[in-house]
């Protein structure tokens, strides 16, 4: 079967069938606008409705169809994490970008969806396992890697680009998401250092009015845990994931502004019982080390 011969009510009803948690995504009409919420920073990609109910009880084949009936072009959303039984790992880069990664990284064969910027690799979710939603995993000005774990969605074929190409199956399509391949050990290690905080309130995303707050306490949580040299690399990136999933999320400027704040704090207090060094600088985000006292 090929979801791109399908309408969307159908394949989302079968990705149902087949043990997906589906959802509803807006729907694209170019870079900056969708459909539903007119001005949007995730066109064709951001939750419709309440779709955070849905991360702990799956929507029936009754509430997939009302959606559809209600707007056919809605593009279809499945959930990511354990209790959904999915991770994924998006690739958003080039075929060239691609194959020089491979050169460093093995990823196993499995279903593989092209998106308008990239590939999307469907893994089955490694029980036991606490991986957050991040992005650039491997942290900023790299490999441009993404990955969807607790409290996360990604958009399925055959859902619409907001540069006007299908998301289309390069494989074929899993016949059940129990049928999907394991993740290599470095996407899990990768993934999972630093787990977001799943133990606070609004871990899994909060809606406009409480960001900032809640923010700025993940924000306080992963400073606290990380080594200053790291929270560049790996501080940053995992509250920039968190944040994807808030409706809307905050500006990312307004999130670098929280970020920086609590940063200094964090880095005066691990250093006000310490003698004052020329030797450490902190720059933005980023500790500048000459030397490592």
């Amino acid at each position: 079967m090929n979801y791109s011969n399908k309408n969307l009510k159908e394949a989302a009803l079968e990705y149902c069938r087949k043990g997906f948690s589906v959802v509803h995504d807006c729907t694209p009409i170019d870079a900056s606008h969708c459909k539903q919420h007119g001005e949007c920073n995730a066109p064709g990609k951001r939750p419709c409705g309440d779709w955070k109910k849905y991360q702990t009880v799956r929507a029936t084949e009754n509430e997939i169809e009302k959606w559809w009936d209600e707007d056919p072009a809605y593009n279809i959303g499945l959930l990511t994490g354990e209790e959904q039984g999915l991770l994924f790992m998006d690739f958003d880069g080039d075929k060239r970008q691609l194959d020089e990664f491979l050169k460093h990284y093995d990823i196993p064969a499995t279903s593989t969806v092209k998106t308008g910027k990239g590939f999307q690799f469907y893994f089955r979710y490694p029980k036991g396992q606490d991986i957050p939603s991040k992005a650039r995993i491997f942290g900023a000005n790299t490999w441009p890697v993404d990955t969807r774990g607790c409290g996360g969605q990604v958009v399925a074929p055959p859902s619409k680009h907001y540069s006007g190409s299908e998301y289309y199956w390069l494989t074929e399509q899993p016949e059940s998401i129990h049928d999907l391949t394991d993740p290599p050990e470095w996407l899990i290690e990768t993934s999972g250092v630093p787990a977001l905080p799943k133990w606070r309130e609004g871990i899994s995303g909060v809606p406009e009015g409480v960001r900032n707050e809640t923010a700025a306490s993940i924000a306080g949580k992963l400073t606290s845990e990380i080594r200053p040299e790291m929270w560049k690399a790996l501080a940053w990136p995992s509250l920039k994931g968190w944040n994807l999933q808030n409706n809307p999320p905050l500006d990312e400027k307004e999130l670098l502004r929280v970020f920086n704040s609590v940063a200094q704090r964090e880095f005066q207090k691990r250093n006000e019982d310490r003698k004052p060094s020329k030797n450490i600088e902190f720059s933005g985000f980023y500790i500048k080390r000459r030397d490592i006292l």
